[in-house]
């Protein structure tokens, strides 16, 4: 399911120069190579993206309307995933000012000369061949006219990012059921089900882990990361809002989300950081609670206009009257994480394995004050909860094992805010105006906590601790604006 038979490369990393090692033509393979087009992926007229809507209003109910939909979509192909013309030598070569050098090592270093922007190419300043054109023409890797043999000798490295043969762009079906319902002209409320499942949602895949596995290990490469599209997502959530017009001068917008996502994975953007998957042979172990998944979000706002009071004369209109009070109101669970473990393996702590439980204990998962949870002898949860691995399936000597934790299972803590905002604007004749605003960012000035340490095996004092804030404390700002 998670192996493919050839590879297309988008990125190739060297990290030895001496080691090398040799690949066949059913190896790595290039776009440009016979049977890789340029775009990576084949033509394909499979995608196709129907969508249909209904909308009924039974006339017994005059102020009731029913919606329904459902659709087809195709997601786009990041493009941070497929730049192998952006950063891969010699399509798009970089260069800094003192110059560079080819081929670089500890003996043939920088040479330090200053490149000429009149005649970048020249030796002068230099020195030969560090001054010399990368582009097709200098160099026999650089020209499309080689014809390399069928087996290539090549550096150790690590290949950043490849495509799989059969890659597919991700699928989503998405559905929704709603109910509308006007209670007063200014006044209506919404409640929904709003759901989704994706197919080809795009992984990334070790294929060189370094434990034996039953993927095959090559010991003289790194990691091989490539890009597939077997993963699964889906996405449920109902939905309510209440929505109440300008009556009296008050104006209100509330809304409230229940929700639950799953996925195998969040990201496959080996351009930022390392999405790799922890287990790359058991797709159940990886899926779980999406990094984005929120079970409830809370928001609301509203504006108030103060009444003129201009019948109570001009000292009430200017002082009194007038004035304009707006806010929004947010109150969310917090975002989700794992239990992990760090630096027990092979891989260095790259494959976000994570840790086990430990029978009979509870975890008092956020419990205790807010004081405990920054407390190094108390922290968020009880860190004796849970404990590395003591035994794996496919492991060798060394080798922790990944983990019976499950995958984002926890929450840090919630996310509660005011922001806040009042003005008054005056007339000062005709065309004129003066405005006074005040603004509070976090206006009760809540204390809204980052997720805590959870690596296992980190520092004593570290692990269960929370060291850093989800958000910024009160902040104030004032302007005073004219207008002519």
């Amino acid at each position: 399911m998670i192996q493919s038979k050839s590879l297309i490369v988008t990125k190739f990393q060297q990290t030895s120069i001496n080691s090398k090692i040799c690949f066949g033509s059913a190896g790595l393979l290039f776009p440009g190579d016979p049977g890789v087009p340029n775009t990576l992926m084949n033509s394909d007229y499979g995608y196709w993206e129907p969508r249909i809507g209904l909308a009924y209003q039974p006339k017994a109910l005059p102020h009731t309307v029913f919606h329904a939909g459902v659709g087809i979509f195709t997601g786009p192909l990041q493009y941070s995933e497929y730049n192998h013309a952006a950063d891969v030598a010699p399509f798009s070569p970089t260069f800094n000012f003192s110059g560079w050098c080819y081929p670089c090592s500890a003996d043939a270093p920088l040479a330090g000369g200053i490149i000429s922007f009149d005649n970048p190419w020249s030796a002068s300043g230099a020195g030969s061949p560090y001054a010399t054109s990368p582009f097709p023409g200098t160099f026999h890797w650089a020209t499309t006219s080689l014809k390399p043999a069928k087996t290539v000798a090549i550096p150790k490295g690590q290949v950043g990012q490849e495509f799989s043969r059969n890659f597919k762009l991700p699928t989503t079906y998405a559905w929704n059921v709603s109910i509308e319902h006007q209670f007063t002209p200014t006044t209506g409320i919404r409640m929904a089900y709003v759901g989704s499942e994706t197919e080809h949602s795009s992984v990334a895949i070790d294929m060189n882990p370094p434990y034996a596995s039953k993927l095959p290990v090559n010991s003289n490469m790194g990691d091989i990361f490539e890009d597939q599209s077997w993963a699964t997502a889906s996405y449920s959530s109902l939905q309510m809002s209440l929505d109440q017009h300008l009556w009296h001068g008050l104006q209100v917008q509330s809304s409230f989300t229940w929700s639950h996502t799953l996925d195998i994975a969040s990201s496959s953007n080996i351009s930022f950081g390392n999405p790799a998957l922890g287990n790359p042979i058991s797709a159940a172990w990886n899926r779980g609670n999406a990094n984005q998944d929120m079970p409830w979000n809370w928001i609301s706002n509203f504006i108030y206009q103060a009444p003129s009071f201009k019948e109570k004369g001009k000292l009430m209109a200017e002082t009194v009257g007038g004035w304009q009070l707006s806010s929004i109101i947010t109150a969310q669970k917090g975002n989700p994480f794992s239990i992990g473990q760090w630096n027990t393996d092979p891989g260095v702590g790259m494959w976000n394995n994570r840790a086990d439980f430990v029978s009979g204990i509870a975890s008092n998962m956020g419990k205790g004050s807010r004081s405990d949870w920054a407390n190094q002898s108390k922290g968020y949860f009880n860190e004796a909860a849970f404990t590395l691995p003591v035994s794996c399936n496919d492991k060798t000597p060394g080798w922790c094992g990944f983990g019976n934790t499950s995958r984002n299972a926890y929450w840090g803590p919630g996310v509660f805010g005011i922001d806040s905002s009042i003005m008054k604007n005056w007339t000062l004749m005709e065309g004129k105006t003066f405005q006074l605003r005040w603004d509070a960012f976090n206006a009760t000035n809540h204390p809204n906590f980052g997720n805590p340490s959870s690596t296992v095996n980190q520092a004593p004092g570290v692990f269960g601790v929370i060291s850093g804030m989800n958000g910024h404390p009160r902040i104030f700002q004032g302007a005073l604006r004219l207008t002519f």
